[in-house]
């Protein structure tokens, strides 16, 4: 059983109301060895995550993992809605697990907003934000000359502070659209064109094929070639062309034509 709803909004969501979630966990589940037991669950929350921002492109504040037939129902066997929400804002549940997404509810504060330490299945939330920073030529060219490893390491970064997850949940090969719901999409579509020097159509990002090994090549390349709207360039950079091909910025070996 699971049920969904809004809790209130607070000055960390900017004043919108956010999406909280509750479902109960088979007993083969609770069995599982105190070794596996975060990976079990991280896993699964993810999953539910992911299935839910493809699906509906929401947003979830928290999700939560209750013990067997602890859900709140009424006399007639219906999951109660209003109850749920009452028992999770109350922290009444019968909890077996908690992972946060961002905002305050939820186990990574108190009920007056003082900031208090996880529990021991409790994972704090991660509110922070990168920082947009517009790159010198110097910086784009160092950029590029990264590896691909550590091209990959700075996109999971960001992304796992854009999502409020952890990195080590990010799978590189799933779709970007999986991971992140739509607003914080478009946010980490600017932090590409700003902070990686690639420009991207406000599409690409929603592709079910654009996944971090693509965005790695985009970002090594400096412009994805199969994003016809984005231009198939990066923003602007130094070239070694010179003459017409290296005023437009066209990349060596790249022939350039004016329509």
């Amino acid at each position: 059983c699971s049920a969904a709803f809004t809790v209130d909004p607070t000055t960390a969501t900017g004043g919108q109301e956010q999406v909280a979630m509750i479902l109960e966990v088979r007993d083969t589940v609770l069995k599982t060895s105190k070794a596996d037991i975060k990976s079990v669950y991280n896993a699964l929350i993810q999953g539910i995550r992911s299935a839910i921002t493809q699906e509906h492109s929401l947003g979830i504040v928290e999700i939560v993992l209750l013990k067997p037939k602890t859900v709140p129902k009424t006399t007639s066997g219906k999951i109660a809605r209003a109850w749920c929400r009452k028992a999770y804002l109350a922290k009444t549940l019968d909890v077996v697990y908690r992972k946060s997404f961002g905002g305050d509810e939820g186990g990574s504060s108190s009920k007056n907003g003082t900031a208090k330490k996880p529990g021991p299945l409790e994972i704090e939330s991660s509110r922070a934000r990168p920082t947009s920073n517009k790159l010198s030529p110097d910086d784009v060219q160092r950029l590029r000359a990264m590896s691909k490893k550590d091209i990959m390491a700075k996109l999971k970064k960001d992304v796992a502070q854009m999502g409020s997850i952890s990195s080590s949940t990010i799978a590189e090969d799933v779709a970007l659209s999986t991971i992140l719901d739509s607003i914080t999409l478009s946010q980490f579509h600017g932090l590409l064109e700003s902070s990686y020097a690639v420009k991207l159509s406000d599409e690409y990002l929603f592709r079910e094929n654009t996944t971090l090994n693509k965005l790695v090549e985009v970002v090594k390349l400096g412009y994805a070639p199969d994003d016809g709207e984005g231009g198939g360039g990066a923003l602007a950079q130094p070239s070694s062309q010179g003459g017409i091909a290296g005023a437009l910025g066209c990349p060596p070996g790249v022939r350039c034509v004016i329509m």
